[in-house]
C-alpha cells in the first residue's frame, strides 16, 4: 500500500469527515482508509475515497460538484474490486494532481503493473 494515503485537499481522516459536511456518515477509521483524495481546480473537485469496511469489504466513494456545492451529501459507500481500481485513472484523472494519480496507481496497479 501506498505510503501517502491522503492527497490534495485532504491531509486527513478528519478533512474527509468535514468535506462531506455529514455529522451522520459512518466513516471507516483512519486505518480502514487506503486512499483518499480530494482535486480542486478553479470552482470544481473531484473526490475519490477508498476503505475496507469492518468486514474487510472493499468500498470505494466518487463524488464531485461543480462551483455550487461541495461534496456534501454525497457519501454512498459502493462494493469495488482489485481489479476495477487497478483500472480507474488510467485515461481520466479529472482534476487529481499529478501526485495522487502516481499515489493511486502504486497502491492500486493493473494485474500488468503488479506483475512487471
Amino acid at each position: 500500500m501506498s505510503e501517502q494515503r491522503y492527497l490534495g485537499s485532504f491531509s486527513s481522516r478528519d478533512d474527509v469527515l468535514k468535506a462531506f459536511c455529514d455529522p451522520l456518515v459512518d466513516l471507516p477509521s483512519d486505518e480502514q482508509i487506503l486512499f483518499a483524495s480530494y482535486g480542486e481546480q478553479a470552482y470544481e473537485g473531484d473526490a475519490l475515497v477508498v476503505f475496507l469496511d469492518g468486514n474487510g469489504q472493499l468500498l470505494s466513494v466518487e463524488a464531485s460538484h461543480c462551483s455550487c456545492y461541495g461534496l456534501e451529501g454525497q457519501w454512498d459507500p459502493k462494493p469495488t474490486t482489485l481489479a476495477a481500481l487497478g483500472m480507474m485513472w488510467r485515461n481520466a484523472v479529472y482534476g487529481h494532481g499529478d501526485d495522487a494519480v502516481a499515489a493511486f496507481r502504486k497502491t492500486f496497479p493493473t494485474p500488468e503493473e503488479a506483475a512487471g
